[in-house]
């Protein structure tokens, strides 16, 4: 089993993204997912609890600090259920996720999480942003992004076979043997199948054509 969450990164298509992998038999794929705020709302009710279980005492700093961590370490187990409920609602190995806020949560912990960061080269991405106005500008705002994206799993503890960066638009190129050597890696990082005959299905049967006109 894999729990799997995308990063997106600016000129990128999240959704369609999703739609694609959602075709494959092995992956639950739902529509986009507000873990990041799920993950502070629970902190914010941890310590509360915390506080009240203080019998009216004034907390201190050090309570304070205390009842912060308390909660940021069980967010850990927060993210656990929420991929086992997703994957019980539709039996699948993989779960995979897209939260828009980009999962920004200090975890103290490294959460049981695969990351993919999908990304375009970052003035291709100006291009479709902006369509030609202010493009250095907007290339170094896309190039610092993915540089940030990059990073944050790396603050979150994960080791860097749980991360996977890779080009959106070699997600629909071929490669030399006739497969599509994007999507081949994507689904293996997956750990779902990956061979030919998986790939032409999932192909065939994407419920949207993508990478085509919505941008994160």
């Amino acid at each position: 089993m894999r729990n799997a969450v995308i990063v997106a990164t600016a000129g990128t298509e999240p959704t369609a993204l999703l739609a694609l992998l959602g075709q494959h038999p092995e992956i639950v794929a739902p529509p986009a997912l507000g873990l990041s705020t799920l993950l502070h709302g629970t902190s914010r009710d941890i310590v509360r609890t915390l506080r009240a279980g203080r019998s009216g005492a004034q907390p201190t700093r050090a309570d304070y600090r205390n009842s912060i961590e308390l909660a940021r370490r069980a967010c850990g187990s927060t993210i656990d259920l929420v991929f086992s409920r997703l994957r019980e609602s539709a039996p699948a190995s993989t779960v995979v996720v897209w939260d828009p806020d980009g999962l920004a949560y200090p975890f103290i912990e490294p959460p049981d999480l695969h990351v993919v960061l999908p990304t375009r080269e970052p003035a291709s991405a100006a291009q479709r942003l902006a369509g030609g106005v202010h493009l250095a500008e907007i290339t170094a705002s896309i190039e610092e992004q993915i540089a940030c994206a990059v990073a944050r799993p790396r603050a979150w503890g994960l080791p860097e076979e749980h991360v996977l960066r890779i080009e959106e638009d070699s997600l629909a190129k071929q490669d030399t043997r006739g497969g599509t050597g994007g999507l081949q890696q994507l689904l293996r990082f997956l750990n779902v199948a990956s061979d030919a005959a998986a790939i032409r299905y999932l192909l065939r049967h994407r419920r949207a054509a993508p990478f085509s006109r919505h941008q994160h």
